[in-house]
């Protein structure tokens, strides 16, 4: 061996042309750059059809495939063992429809969380604990909205704000929320199922 390349694959690798280099799926360095070039632009795997697909590869694909074209080379994996390619050719976005999704998805995540918070609400009876409070606050029964239910509205308000790091369309940190860290985390869940799915044979390539 008087070659040694070091590749680093991603676990899940979106691609928009057939032909998939090793570059676009792995990170790739070595001591000669022109060896490295060349490793780069090799073909490795070439979707066959004009339409979304995903296709889970093992990095040992990856080094076969590097050492069948240059056998002196020894390969060194400091990425995934596995990993996913998913094929999305390019189209032409339709900006109506996208729009249009992104308004029902509003309208979904809006409404659906107001009832999430409405049946939190009345399985705690927070009316009846608004009313206790105010009696021995007050001294009284409270009649109508009182500064409870109001201040208690506009805090729960900021303090959704607060919870998700977001203060109208900016970012108040550079930590990520917790909306971005559960999706990481659904993804992350998702493409293990579809490598374990593969490893057992239940997907098809």
């Amino acid at each position: 061996m008087d070659k040694v390349v070091y590749i680093k694959p991603q676990k899940c690798i979106l691609i928009d042309d057939k032909n998939v280099k090793i570059s676009d799926v792995a990170d790739v360095q070595s001591s000669d750059a022109d060896f490295t070039n060349k490793v780069k632009d090799m073909i490795l795997y070439s979707f066959k059809d004009e339409k979304p697909d995903r296709y889970v590869m093992s990095v040992m694909d990856i080094i076969s495939f590097i050492q069948k074209q240059s056998p002196d080379v020894m390969v060194v994996n400091l990425g995934e063992s596995d990993f996913i390619l998913e094929y999305n050719m390019n189209r032409k976005q339709n900006i109506w429809l996208e729009i249009f999704k992104v308004i029902l998805i509003g309208m979904i995540v809006f409404f659906g969380a107001a009832f999430a918070i409405m049946s939190f609400h009345e399985d705690v009876d927070i009316t009846g604990l608004f009313e206790d409070v105010y009696l021995l606050i007050m001294g009284k029964e409270k009649q109508g909205v009182s500064t409870i239910e109001i201040t208690y509205s506009i805090g729960l308000f900021f303090g959704i704000l607060i919870f998700y790091n977001r203060i109208g369309l900016g970012r108040k940190t550079n930590d990520p929320t917790p909306l971005e860290m559960e999706m990481k985390n659904y993804e992350e869940t998702i493409n293990d199922t579809l490598i374990m799915a593969d490893d057992r044979g239940g997907t098809d390539n």
